[in-house]
C-alpha cells in the first residue's frame, strides 16, 4: 500500500503525488504498486495553481519562490485507478 498526498488548489485543480513507496514497490525494479493506494494527507492550498494563473495571464507572484512550479496542476496518470 503506497502512501499518497493530494494538493487541492483554490481553482479546483488538484495534484497527487506519492509520499512513500510500499514494500513491494520498493523492491520492484519499476516501482510498480499493485496494492491499495492510500491517501494519507490532503493539503488545501488557497492559491490558484500556476497553470490556471498563467492561462488567465495574471502577473507572477511568489509561488515559484515557495516551490510551486508548472507541474503542480498536472494530473497523476494513476489517479483514476484508486
Amino acid at each position: 500500500m503506497c502512501d499518497w498526498e493530494e494538493f487541492l488548489f483554490g481553482c479546483s485543480c488538484s495534484y497527487t503525488k506519492r509520499k512513500n513507496y510500499c514494500h513491494f514497490a520498493r523492491n520492484d525494479p519499476n516501482h510498480q504498486c499493485f496494492g491499495v493506494q492510500v491517501l494519507k494527507k490532503v493539503w488545501d492550498v488557497p492559491e490558484v495553481c500556476d497553470k490556471c494563473s498563467s492561462s488567465s495571464s495574471s502577473s507572477s507572484s511568489s509561488r515559484a519562490a515557495r516551490g510551486w512550479d508548472h507541474q503542480a496542476c498536472a494530473q497523476d496518470p494513476n489517479r483514476g485507478r484508486r
